[in-house]
């Protein structure tokens, strides 16, 4: 069966947000029979790609423009050169701070595709890995089957949308990125974070 130049899997680069929930992404060294660039905008409703994050996409040409079928994979950001991280090198995470972090779909693939979701810290005593519960839109399979905990002040804790705590899970400090706010204590109280230190 012939190949449809028109429909194929392309790895493309996020160039731009023009707009919150839009990101335009451009297919890396793929180019149309004309000669013009493979490139396109894609629904981002979670507002978590930026400029610069790489992705695998299953994309269709509807005429003038690509339309995205699938996003196949979220490559993780690579660390720059010459700034590794290190050990106790990242800001301090105490329990109760709402973060960025890049987590794969799948809890038996920690190698596997994934994306960056907003995620509360439990417990950062370890220099290389935090405990924290992912956050989900309330509507999503996940947070539905989850039996998770409903946030009351979401806004509060630098969230951009209502959201329900799922299940711990470990998370490795080096995909864990921008902080955006801490729990308020209603919430600190709901997820049983006392925030005291032990002796």
């Amino acid at each position: 069966m012939p190949v449809d130049p028109d429909h194929r899997v392309v790895t493309a680069t996020v160039i731009g947000v023009p707009a919150p929930g839009t990101a335009v992404w451009r297919a890396d060294g793929e180019r149309t029979r004309d000669g013009s660039t493979v490139s396109g905008d894609l629904e981002d409703p979670d507002e978590l790609l930026r400029t610069g994050d790489r992705l695998v996409l299953e994309v269709v040409r509807d005429r003038f423009r690509w339309l995205v079928v699938d996003v196949v994979e979220t490559v993780p950001r690579p660390r720059t050169p010459g700034r590794p991280r290190r050990p106790h090198a990242h800001p301090a995470r105490p329990p109760g701070t709402v973060l960025i972090a890049w987590l794969p779909f799948t809890r038996d693939d920690d190698e596997g595709p994934g994306k960056h979701r907003p995620c509360v810290v439990l417990r950062s005593t370890d220099p290389s890995v935090i405990r924290a519960r992912p956050l989900y839109d309330p509507g999503s399979a996940v947070a539905r089957t989850s039996g998770g905990v409903p946030l009351q002040s979401w806004r509060a804790a630098g969230l951009d949308k209502a959201s329900v705590a799922v299940d711990p899970v470990e998370i490795p400090v080096a995909r864990c990125e921008q902080t955006l706010g801490h729990l308020e204590p209603i919430d600190l109280a709901r997820l049983g974070i006392t925030g005291r230190r032990r002796r």
